[in-house]
């Protein structure tokens, strides 16, 4: 007698029974797993999803995983294995759901493999008599009107409860149950256990906004801007205002870059001895004790005009004495 896949009881929940670690030869018809073979041997023999020992049985599996020429081979989409076998040898389905057309994981396959980005309200049609869940990860499934999450495989979906086979299946989301503690509904939690954040979010659950965005959305900070209200409940306005052409740019001190980065210099200002722009003050002008260039005389006012005749008589009557 071949050995079988353990067939799980129907079962009230949408969750069913998780792959068993079996093995199962050509005789079947699924395509999970990989396929052990050796030359010489009387059959090659199809793995299911577990971990394989030198203590695996029974004694055909034995020989041909401890036999030095023995190869493998991937079955369908999403198992990933080396060609050569190497004990302990582990046959996992990669990190998401692969979906077959037949009950018993047979038929046509489609993998799909756990998103890198939240898939926001996208779904994706399917149409499946099993599928075969990766470990850690869930699965959200539209059916009609109703959203199923499902944290097993299911070899066959008519087990399932008669609310749920009844409308058309569609892939809602596939989620990491790995992230402790779960990521934000901004982040996606990867197979390895870390949330990966979209642009402008960051923290262990991306439940904050990264430097130079804010607000719930973690939008960007205004353009021209160098410092804004940041952070989840930042408003976004703008603290530090971007200055475009600094006087840096261009080695001048006081005065103002072009486009050309040539240097105008401020009223007052020149180039200094050591070659610097404007950092000097030009001829005619001083320097005032809060560092700016002003003229050496200042400028006639109506009170320095009153003031004429008096100095000019003052200056007649000193030359008659």
């Amino acid at each position: 007698m071949y050995p079988r896949i353990h067939q799980p009881n129907q079962l009230r929940s949408p969750a069913v029974s998780s792959l068993s670690v079996t093995s199962l030869t050509n005789h079947f018809t699924s395509v999970v797993g990989a396929q052990l073979s050796a030359p010489g041997a009387a059959t090659d023999i199809r793995l299911l999803p577990g971990r394989y020992t030198t203590t695996t049985n029974p004694g055909l599996l034995h020989s041909l995983l401890t036999n030095k020429d023995a190869t493998l081979k991937a079955l369908s989409q999403g198992f990933t294995t080396n060609s050569t076998v190497s004990l302990p040898l582990d046959i996992a389905l990669q990190p998401g759901v692969a979906v077959y057309s037949q009950s018993m994981y047979s038929g046509n396959e489609l993998f799909a493999p756990l998103p890198t980005s939240p898939t926001g309200n996208s779904s994706t049609p399917i149409t499946s008599q099993s599928f075969a869940l990766s470990s850690n990860v869930l699965l959200s499934l539209q059916s009609g009107s109703n959203r199923v999450v499902f944290w097993s495989s299911v070899p066959d979906v008519a087990q399932l409860p008669v609310s749920v086979t009844t409308g058309a299946l569609a892939i809602l989301d596939i989620q990491s149950s790995s992230c402790t503690p779960a990521c934000s509904g901004n982040g996606v939690c990867s197979a390895s256990g870390t949330c990966t954040c979209p642009t402008g979010f960051t923290g262990s659950a991306c439940e904050s906004c990264a430097e130079g965005f804010f607000g719930p959305k973690c939008q960007p900070c205004p353009s021209n801007c160098n410092k804004c209200d940041q952070g989840i409940t930042g408003t976004g306005v703008c603290l530090t205002p971007a200055v475009t052409n600094l006087p840096s740019t261009c080695n001048c001190l006081n005065g103002v870059c072009g486009s050309d980065g040539k240097c105008t210099c401020n009223p007052g200002w020149t180039t200094g001895t050591n070659g610097t722009s404007c950092s000097a003050c030009g001829k005619g002008f001083f320097q005032t004790t809060s560092g700016d260039c002003k003229g050496r005389f200042p400028p006639l006012t109506s009170d320095s005009l009153q003031l004429t005749p008096f100095l000019s008589l003052s200056a007649r009557l000193y030359r008659v004495r």
